[in-house]
């Protein structure tokens, strides 16, 4: 192998590396967010379809008939409003 081929093969193993573990840690993140919601709710709930896949830190949650919006900093749930 040239030694341009080998520079450029270990750059893309280096990208690829950081870019499977950005997902791994932000998919971590997201079950860690998950379960503070539990955690908080103490109760079944079901995510907003269209956030389903959200990796932001504001959740539309429904717990039995209510509706919530509920915003987690560190892990723990910061508020949740009832949706009117």
């Amino acid at each position: 192998m040239s030694k341009k081929a080998k520079i450029v093969f270990v750059i893309s193993t280096l990208v690829f590396v950081i870019v499977l573990f950005s997902s791994i840690q932000r998919e971590n993140t997201r079950k860690e967010n998950l379960k503070a919601m539990g955690d908080y709710f103490n109760k079944k709930f079901e995510l907003d379809e269209d956030l389903k896949s959200q990796y932001d830190n504001e959740f539309k949650v429904k717990v039995g008939k209510e509706r919530y919006i509920v915003t987690l900093k560190n892990k723990k749930v910061v508020s949740a409003k009832k949706e009117s």
